[in-house]
């Protein structure tokens, strides 16, 4: 999908989002005292599986301007 996208518009910007912070966080159900730091675990979690490209990424964030 993206390469269509390259082939008709000028990305400006490309995000990548592996899937346990934006999909498993929101659904866990944990007490505020805890609740930030494992949020921050599972977003360190997804940046070492894409930096070791073990995985694409589950979702993604493109800006693309026409022409």
């Amino acid at each position: 999908m993206i390469d269509s996208i390259k082939k008709r518009f000028t990305v400006i910007k490309q995000q990548g989002f592996a899937p346990f912070f934006y999909y498993l966080a929101p659904k866990i159900r944990l007490p505020r005292a805890v609740r930030y730091s494992v949020a921050r675990s599972l977003k360190s979690a997804d940046n070492m599986l894409l930096r070791l490209r073990l995985s694409e990424g589950a979702y993604f964030f493109l800006e693309a301007r026409k022409g």
